[in-house]
């Protein structure tokens, strides 16, 4: 339940949930950050804890587009082709 980060602290939560998507696809993730991924409105269930992450592809062309999203939301994980395919197989 508790994840250290690199960043040095420590952040509990109840449920982890990882999004596949292409990364090419900033406004897919986008909008999910905007509307369900933003945690709010759970009604019932606002005491839980949930953490959204996205595994995307290695794309060189986007490096810098990539970098500059997980700087902002540090929400990616990135993986290189060869394991994207594995993870989906």
């Amino acid at each position: 339940r508790t994840f250290d980060l690199d960043q040095g602290w420590a952040l509990t939560i109840d449920l982890l949930i990882i999004i596949i998507s292409k990364s090419e696809n900033y406004k897919t993730r986008d909008a999910i950050r905007r509307t369900w991924g933003s945690g709010k409105n759970l009604g019932n269930y606002s005491w839980i804890q949930i953490r959204f992450f996205f595994l995307i592809d290695f794309d060189e062309k986007l490096i810098s587009q990539i970098r500059l999203e997980n700087n902002i939301f540090n929400d990616i994980i990135q993986v290189g082709t060869v394991q994207m395919k594995v993870i989906l197989a």
